[in-house]
């Protein structure tokens, strides 16, 4: 036979998986055609399982969802990376082989069901099988490795601003801007080290350069994935400075500010 998977583990080591050759005939033939297989079924969803509070404090054992192809069937009916899977097709998922055993037993075009935990919410998608030809490049880059909860990051955070609304100078023509990242100030330029499943806050400030200036402050949370540790990510917070006095009483300055986290080394 030909080897197709093998599991490295604590309890199992090197223990290897084999499918006979005349199951994979069909596969030969389309990259010998195509340069890629064709009408295979495909979710495009990678998942880990992980024991209670592994995954992340508080969380439940299961299968989480790792990644999720962009545009892939699973992209499609809205599973989000973080979702521990319930189940599919109806069958209950306590590993990974459930979830082959599931895609195998369909065709492309096929619509499945899908159970997930997201947060304290359970919910329920549909799933359309798609043809694995449709989600293979010619040449696949190296993936960029996903780092472990916990394991932290140096990034550089670059930090933008943009006037949204059509006061102009009616509110505001000096501005002083402030902004925090885990109650330490914030520069564009800025490091800092952020580990997966970190709950990070943020506050921006901006006030008019006056006698008696206008302030607008916002405060937000955000949970940091394995997958912004991997490849950076942009947070985006709304803020506006409201006029409270004078002529242009009630109008606003408004604000979208962007926080760039880019990965360094």
């Amino acid at each position: 036979g030909i080897t197709n998977a093998k599991i490295n583990s604590s309890i199992s080591e090197g223990l290897g998986f084999a499918i006979p050759v005349n199951s994979v005939k069909s596969v030969i033939e389309n990259i010998i055609n195509y340069g890629k297989v064709m009408g295979q079924p495909y979710l495009g969803i990678s998942v880990k399982k992980f024991a209670e509070g592994e995954y992340k404090e508080g969380a439940e054992a299961g299968v989480y969802c790792m990644e999720v192809t962009p545009g892939g069937p699973a992209a499609q009916a809205g599973i989000k990376v973080g979702d521990r899977l319930v189940s599919l097709d109806g069958v209950e998922i306590k590993n990974s082989n459930d979830i082959i055993g599931v895609r195998d037993s369909h065709k492309v075009g096929d619509s499945i069901s899908v159970v997930v935990v997201r947060g304290s919410a359970r919910v329920t998608l549909t799933l359309v099988i798609g043809d694995s030809g449709d989600f293979q490049k010619e040449a696949t880059p190296t993936p960029t490795p996903m780092p472990t909860p916990g394991q932290k990051r140096s990034f550089k955070v670059g930090i933008s601003r943009q006037r949204t609304d059509n006061n102009g100078t009616q509110v505001g023509s000096n501005w002083s801007y402030y902004y925090e990242l885990n109650e330490k100030e914030l520069k564009n330029g800025s490091s800092c080290s952020i580990s997966a499943w970190d709950t990070i806050t943020l506050y921006a400030k901006h006030a008019e350069n006056d006698g008696n200036p206008d302030v607008g402050e916002k405060t937000m949370s955000y949970t940091v994935t394995e997958s912004d540790v991997a490849n950076g990510f942009t947070i985006e917070m709304n803020l506006s400075v409201t006029e409270n006095g004078g002529r242009y009483s009630g109008k606003s300055a408004d604000f979208i500010v962007k926080l760039k986290f880019t990965p360094q080394g």
